[in-house]
């Protein structure tokens, strides 16, 4: 932004530090706690991207495993049938 001095009439700039200090305190203090929220938030998401599932890899044994375990369950609903 670009303002006339009255006293020489050239056109300056204004610091971003001059703005920060023309506001209140209160306005500052809620700026910073939102930019924080929002860079806490960022790196939340990235942990949460990071972090992915294992696929578990097929055990040639868990077909067995699956069969008896199919298998007993079948003979529990019989005896439970009968």
């Amino acid at each position: 932004m670009a303002t006339t001095d009255e006293d020489s009439g050239t056109a300056t700039k204004i610091s971003k530090n001059k703005k920060e200090k023309e506001e209140p305190m209160v306005l500052r203090g809620i700026k910073k706690r939102r930019e924080e929220m929002k860079k806490k938030e960022k790196e939340e998401k990235k942990k949460k991207k990071k972090k992915k599932k294992k696929k578990k890899r097929w055990r040639w044994w868990w077909r067995r495993a699956l069969g008896t375990a199919n298998r007993q369950l079948e003979a529990s609903y019989r005896t439970a049938a009968k």
